[in-house]
């Protein structure tokens, strides 16, 4: 008797030592939903909850329409945008920056009055690096292979869409354990985790709101300084790359919220391949008629060619010739002439009033000119030469009694000293 109760006992034992080994992968995760994990393996001490599930808002900018023969698509950076092409209402206003030797392409679409509706800054581009965490939990051989066993397209929608909330009350009976690991494996809720902590890796911004801006892009909403303003980013995936853009949107109006409706159907990203780019999106200009490339579209098009290959002032000269002669506003002008001041230190007026220009470039472009001037009397010179003689034989005499002449006066002017 005595031995089957000591066997009893510790068959007990033993079943529920297997039930707590068991039930720890659940109980570590029960910490995780709380708000907190501190093991030695494992450390969150700050679990944030919008993390957990993705609250995505329905778009603001929903149901508002654009008619399609108002924009025209082009190549912008990395990027496919739409840009205003017939529009009665919106223009497009280039706003390069040049800040710590570093380009900044911005634009903006304004309204008639110059008022600038949205303001799109590209920000950065970085490598999305899906290997596992340095915390000791995922250097277990199970756990590590698990993760790495999943597609890189599951792991995105997963990082996008997955909700990382999991009942764990539900799973705390001893009863339930079994049907807890066909639920939700320990490997599972090992893969939440890391699924967690890359999403605070992606979206490491102080947002408000959240959206999906289209089927390959996030949009979200952060904090603004300007009252005038709602500033979102967006973040974009591509090839193992993710891409922030940051846009300003002019708040309660209602042509704001139709161009970033337009906006988002169109935009999606669309990597430059620099010299080649350019010239094929400069095509698109240099096919326009004189007055077309005077007008917001011309100057979307030549600013859109410049931004593949930005050590060129070329496509900037251009622009400010067209600008200075064309329907845009002022404040277009000061822009790009405080860039290209900056950049290159003139701003490539054509204008003599308004040029303003280094020493050194001053010098430079006045050594030009006295050149092409003196290239021009030569080519007169030798136009008068040809039309006083009436063969190419006077001609050759001509010239060589004057070689002749011109070696006799060298010679007299030579002085022998003894």
């Amino acid at each position: 008797m005595k031995v089957i109760f000591l066997l009893v006992a510790f068959i007990s034992f033993l079943l529920f030592d297997t039930y707590l080994v068991m039930r720890y992968p659940y109980t570590l995760y029960q910490e995780f939903l709380d708000g907190s994990i501190k093991k030695s393996f494992l450390k969150i001490p700050n679990v944030q909850k919008k993390f957990l599930q993705l609250d995505y808002q329905d778009p603001f900018w929903k149901g508002i329409s654009e008619s399609e023969t108002l924009w025209t698509d082009s190549h912008f950076l990395n990027f496919s945008i739409t840009l205003p092409r017939n529009h009665p209402l919106i223009r497009f206003r280039p706003i390069p920056r040049y800040i710590d030797k570093r380009t900044i392409a911005s634009f903006s679409f304004t309204d008639t009055k110059n008022t600038n509706l949205m303001i799109f800054n590209p920000m950065n581009r970085v490598k999305l690096r899906l290997n596992v965490p340095s915390d000791e939990l995922f250097s277990i051989p199970m756990i590590e292979n698990y993760i790495y066993d999943k597609n890189r397209g599951q792991i995105l929608r997963d990082l996008f869409l997955k909700d990382l909330s999991v009942d764990i009350e539900s799973m705390s009976s001893p009863m339930n354990i079994l049907s807890s690991f066909k639920k939700v494996s320990p490997l599972e809720l090992a893969y939440n985790i890391y699924i967690y902590k890359l999403r605070t890796s992606v979206l490491n911004y102080d947002y408000e709101e959240l959206y999906l801006f289209n089927p390959s892009s996030l949009l979200l909403k952060v904090s603004s300084d300007n009252k005038n303003y709602n500033d979102y980013i967006i973040l974009s995936y591509h090839k193992g790359y993710i891409y922030s853009n940051k846009i300003s949107l002019f708040r309660n109006d209602n042509l704001s919220n139709s161009i970033i409706s337009h906006f988002s159907k169109k935009f999606h990203i669309k990597p430059s391949r620099g010299t080649e780019t350019a010239r094929k999106v400069y095509s698109k200009f240099s096919i326009l008629p004189f007055k077309k490339r005077l007008t917001t579209q011309g100057v979307a098009l030549v600013y859109s060619s410049w931004t593949h290959e930005q050590n060129n002032p070329r496509y900037l000269q251009e622009l400010i010739y067209f600008l200075e002669r064309g329907d845009a506003q002022k404040i277009s002008l000061l822009d790009v002439y405080t860039y290209t001041r900056n950049r290159w230190g003139s701003n490539f007026s054509t204008i003599k009033e308004q040029r303003d220009e280094s020493v050194e470039i001053e010098n430079q472009r006045m050594l030009k000119k006295q050149r092409e001037a003196q290239e021009k009397n030569l080519i007169n010179d030798e136009s008068a030469l040809e039309q006083r003689f009436n063969s190419g034989e006077d001609k050759l005499n001509f010239l060589l009694k004057r070689a002749k002449s011109g070696d006799k006066k060298k010679r007299n002017n030579i002085i022998i000293k003894d």
